[in-house]
């Protein structure tokens, strides 16, 4: 048949596009347009858009983020291995993905209004292959996979790639946003995305497919993810405890409140962390995405980064599971957070049993009758979960026992019930439900989170130095922040040259401000510097610090059965002390603490061998429960072995690595043999160590290995150091 020709309109153009639904058993379909679009039209100001054409997802607030920013190191690699690679005899360009979006003067919104276009959309037409009537493939004779006529009101929608933006983004360095010769016919496959009224949101619906067409094989990064994946519930607690909405048309995103306002205002986050004070590669690919661990390379206004915040302190501290620190570090497991919603419920699915000939039938029954009376819909569905799955544990192993199978079996059968709890799958559910959960049931989790990181006086001190006049106005403090957020050097920094970057930063900021503005650089870079000395020099500021604070925190809440149920004022009575302590020097990584060993003076931090060596960050799980270990022998002022009536296991935990640091320092002056006829001479050695290594210590002439002397003497210099640190420090945990 002859097809009419597309007649330019005054909107977009008039698209040629084969109409298809997908659905694949999912809840709603998407009806899908297939159609191929000139060069010409992917050029700016044209009908296809990309994220930086509507001003940057910067200006919509974090609730309207949907994909991935431009990485110019793979803009370049398509422009210069493809287009400009005049060597090939072909070139295929993959086709690209645009979903049709609605919008208003702000950016995306979350839902098509109401208008006499295609399934009642606003502004989009489908015309039958004549373009003289509107057409519904529902209905229409020719029905799906069928070529139509399309176009769009582009001041009500929006046509924008959501996969391809790094090879549209390509073609326009490649044609320098210049229209092609006349003469050039080449065209791009596009399908245009329309998402159905009964979708969730359209802008949910668009991270949904953006994350499903993008997680292979190049993954996107994690920290973007944390942003657009409305359906992870470890992703959204991170999000909202950084000030994200939910996707809402009438939403106020703080952070552009705080643009549109050109003023830091802290009281816009309700009770959020502030995004400016927490570190981001802002690096969209999973390859490129790399932090210090030491943090070492945050500027001196970052508190944390984002992905220790985000897997480190939340998915491996506070959504682990079991009690106690054996389980620090390992993946969240779906089971801590049915604990966190209702730990009765929990430990009555964790402790249900079957005999031999039982089925788990009415088990089952009874303990999802127990969680239909849960406050919202989202834990009785995740508890349920949960519930099948252990029923399907249960009733293997009771098989196995009858049939006597190998009893690594039953080891096995066990492990695929624990991989299932900590499976990334087990954490996602349908965007309204998660909202529900995290808006009632884990509301806590992310109150705890925030509320920490909040009361630490190195955070506040920061908001209240940006707050201020001191140096430079508070206005150029809060645009130098964002200027440094969005400029693509500080995407990738390094500890030894953060200085620099800073500097550089600085620079760049001034030159936006025009001539003559050079002092407001160098007053920034003395408010930067007024608070740098401090900041690097804190054990708090590296992830293993971090990691020690809320494991502490886990030890508390363990011990008073809370299950994260804090109250704002409770959160701030456990920073207290905690604060006295970096107030006074004990989370120094410097060498604060003075001590006189063998006539000479020794200085170390208070966290020597522990947190910190020689000036250094220690980082490992191992010495976060030592630190938790060393905390309440400072509270409880327990300095030595007399004080343990029982186990002095976790004391001997605690001295042997911080012996081993000292007398790695004193072997500098003097000789193991020297270090233990000085210990020998103390008439009170066992404080501090057993009578078989006050032996060792004491009578050279056993037949004593070097390895024997060596420890005996570590254990004995470390109790004597941890001795002066707990007498030293307890006064500031106290209430």
């Amino acid at each position: 048949m002859s097809f009419a020709k597309p007649v330019l309109e005054k909107f977009s153009k008039i698209y040629w596009a084969v109409a298809t639904i997908q659905q694949y058993r999912a809840r709603c379909p998407l009806y899908v347009f297939n159609s191929a679009v000139p060069i010409e039209e992917l050029l700016i100001e044209k009908d296809i858009r990309l994220v930086d054409d509507l001003n940057g997802n910067h200006h919509w607030g974090m609730h309207r983020i949907i994909q991935r920013n431009i990485t110019g190191a793979r803009v370049d690699e398509i422009n210069n291995k493809f287009l400009r690679n005049s060597q090939k005899n072909i070139k295929f360009f993959p086709g690209i993905t645009v979903a049709i979006l609605p919008q208003d003067e702000k950016g995306p919104i979350p839902g098509y209004k109401d208008g006499d276009g295609f399934k009642g959309i606003d502004g989009f037409f489908v015309f039958d292959p004549s373009g003289e009537k509107a057409a519904d493939p529902e209905n229409y004779e020719g029905g799906w996979n069928y070529p139509y006529q399309i176009k769009w009101d582009k001041s009500k929608l929006s046509a924008l790639v959501i996969d391809g933006q790094h090879r549209v983004s390509a073609l326009r360095k490649f044609y320098d946003h210049r229209a092609p010769n006349s003469n050039e016919l080449d065209s791009v496959p596009v399908s245009f995305l329309v998402f159905p009224s009964e979708a969730s949101s359209t802008i949910e619906s668009t991270r949904q497919v953006f994350i499903d067409v993008n997680n292979t094989p190049r993954r996107v990064s994690e920290q973007k993810l944390i942003f657009i994946d409305d359906r992870n519930i470890t992703r959204r607690i991170t999000s909202r405890v950084l000030g994200s909405k939910e996707v809402s048309e009438d939403e106020v995103d703080p952070y552009v409140k705080m643009l549109d306002d050109d003023a830091f205002d802290e009281n816009l986050l309700d009770g959020a962390l502030n995004r400016y004070l927490i570190a981001q590669d802002e690096s969209d690919d999973e390859a490129l995405g790399s932090y210090t661990r030491s943090h070492d390379s945050l500027f001196p206004w970052e508190a944390t980064h984002i992905m220790t915040l985000h897997e480190v302190i939340l998915q491996s501290i506070l959504l682990s599971y079991g009690k106690g620190l054996a389980n620090l570090g390992k993946k969240p497991d779906i089971r801590r957070v049915c604990e966190l919603i209702n730990n009765t419920i929990l430990e009555n699915i964790e402790s249900w049993e079957l005999e031999v000939g039982q089925d788990g039938s009415d088990g089952e029954k009874e303990l999802k009758s127990e969680a239909s009376k849960l406050v919202s819909d989202a834990g009785i569905k995740l508890f349920n979960l949960v519930i099948e799955r252990r029923r399907e544990l249960l009733e293997a192993l009771v098989d196995l026992d009858r049939n006597e199978e190998d009893k690594s079996e039953i080891e096995n059968e066990k492990e695929a019930y624990r991989r299932f709890c900590e499976d990334a799958a087990s954490f996602e559910m349908a965007s309204n439900h998660l909202r529900e959960l995290l808006e009632k049931d884990l509301l806590k989790v992310q109150r705890v989170l925030s509320g920490v990181f909040r009361n630490l006086s190195f955070y506040r001190n920061v908001i209240a130095s940006i707050e201020n006049d001191e140096f430079v106005h508070r206005t150029h403090k809060f645009r130098f922040l964002v200027h440094a957020r969005e400029n693509p050097k500080a995407r990738k920094r390094s500890a030894l040259k953060k200085v620099a970057l800073r500097r550089d930063l600085v620079n760049s900021y001034v030159d936006t401000l025009g001539p003559d503005q050079a002092e407001v650089g160098v007053s920034i870079l003395k408010w930067i510097e007024s608070f740098d000395e401090g900041a690097s020099d804190n054990i708090l500021r590296s992830q293993v610090g971090q990691q020690s604070i809320f494991s502490l925190f886990l030890v508390k809440d363990d011990a008073s059965d809370r299950f994260l149920d804090w109250s704002e004022q409770q959160i701030k009575d456990f920073v207290v002390p905690i604060n006295r302590l970096l107030e006074n020097g004990f989370f120094s990584r410097k060498q604060n603490d003075v001590i006189t060993l063998l006539g000479k003076e020794y200085s170390f931090s208070p966290l020597e061998g522990i947190l910190v060596v020689r000036g250094k960050p220690n980082p490992g799980w191992l010495n976060v429960k030592k630190f938790t270990i060393l905390i309440g022998l400072i509270e409880q002022n327990k300095f030595d072995r007399t004080h343990f009536k029982a186990s002095v296991s976790e004391y001997n935990k605690v001295i042997k690595p911080v012996g081993s640091a000292i007398l790695s320092e004193m072997k500098n002056d003097y000789s193991i043999e020297e270090i233990r006829e000085w210990l020998s001479e103390k008439d009170d050695l066992e404080r501090y160590i057993t009578e078989n290594r006050k032996d060792t210590i004491c009578n050279p002439d056993l037949p004593n290995s070097e390895n024997k002397v060596e420890t005996a003497v570590k254990e004995a210099l470390g109790g004597i150091y941890i001795e002066k640190v707990v007498k030293s420090y307890n006064t500031f945990t106290q209430a």
